[in-house]
């Protein structure tokens, strides 16, 4: 009614039926402007509504586009009860890897009242939908498969690289919600037993895990991402390495994938353990003892390699002398290496 005119009985999408209080000051400041016949400039931007239909953006998006989907989530929820509504797989993908890295931020926008997501109690139920034990997590590895549809799927598709990496972890033990013990170093029933053997002729107790060391696969020709094992440890050797990887490629190709690869960082136990993985000491592959025609290569991760050539230059002490030049030159040519 900024402009006297009566807009109740239109189309809401079409004629919105208020205006913000910035807005309808200045309308209504042009309309006295105009009885006046005086020229004052509007400085509104005018927005056309027209109805929904082949001109609107939300309604010519595609079905499974990310626009389309949430706002027919969010009209969805604004109708229904909480415990009533289902929410679309990669909505709750998005939720959940926005819970994990912060649960602050997920709750800040979903009390904010802008928009409708999940409650973490329903994020809880699709990301322990398993018990996560240390070792290899075979519940996980079949969801994994069961949503690659390998079956349907070329067969190139099948080739993956297994990456591994070690993580440091606050030291100390908690009880999980079955009230088992949590936090001492597990590295499964071999490794275990050689632990306890030799803490047992050192004298040493059993030590709390400082690292979780973690088994990864990325599909090479697919969106396949996803850990599937984790061992709490202090510091893997490469006798320990061993056991544990090989028995991930064990599982992957039992699973139907094809692993062509091992990533990891140029850690002194990983050299180590690629050491033992073959007789020559500069090769880069292995024989794939679960497939002996194909070859399992050796690749180090390019962002660990930059890193180290950064930190070995800037600590030889080169860059005090030749002063910025070094700096504007270092990455171009690190990338070229």
């Amino acid at each position: 009614m900024a402009l006297g005119i009566d807009v109740t009985n239109d189309n809401d999408e079409v004629h919105p039926p208020s205006l913000c209080g910035s807005c309808f000051r200045k309308v209504r400041r042009w309309k006295d402007a105009q009885n006046k016949k005086k020229s004052v400039p509007l400085n509104v931007t005018v927005h056309t509504f027209s109805p929904h239909g082949d001109s609107c953006v939300i309604c010519t998006k595609s079905n499974d586009s990310p626009q389309k989907i949430l706002w027919e989530q969010q009209k969805k929820s604004a109708t229904s009860k909480p415990t009533a509504m289902r929410w679309r797989p990669c909505l709750l993908r998005m939720c959940i890897a926005l819970n994990s890295k912060s649960s602050s931020a997920h709750n800040l926008l979903r009390n904010s009242g802008f928009i409708n997501l999940p409650y973490q109690n329903t994020l809880r139920k699709y990301t322990h939908f398993t018990d996560s034990t240390p070792g290899f997590n075979k519940d996980l590895l079949t969801e994994i498969i069961k949503e690659q549809d390998l079956d349907n799927q070329p067969d190139f598709k099948r080739n993956v690289c297994l990456l591994m990496d070690e993580m440091k972890i606050k030291s100390g033990l908690v009880f999980s919600a079955s009230g088992r013990l949590v936090g001492f170093s597990d590295l499964g029933n071999i490794n275990n037993e050689q632990k306890t053997f030799e803490e047992y002729l050192k004298g040493e107790s059993t030590k709390l895990a400082t690292h979780v060391f973690v088994l990864m696969v990325r599909g090479i020709f697919s969106g396949l991402k996803a850990p599937f094992a984790y061992f709490p440890c202090s510091n893997m050797s490469s006798e320990q390495l061993y056991p544990c990887v090989w028995e991930g490629v064990k599982l992957l190709e039992a699973w139907g994938l094809r692993v062509k690869s091992i990533t990891s960082d140029g850690a002194s136990s990983n050299c180590k353990f690629y050491a033992l993985c073959t007789d020559d000491a500069d090769a880069y592959w292995t024989r794939n003892p679960f497939a002996k025609d194909r070859k399992v290569n050796f690749i180090a991760d390019v962002p660990h390699l930059r890193k180290t050539l950064r930190n070995n230059v800037a600590n030889s002490g080169c860059h005090t002398k030749t002063g910025g030049a070094f700096h504007q030159h270092f990455c171009p040519t690190s990338c070229q290496i």
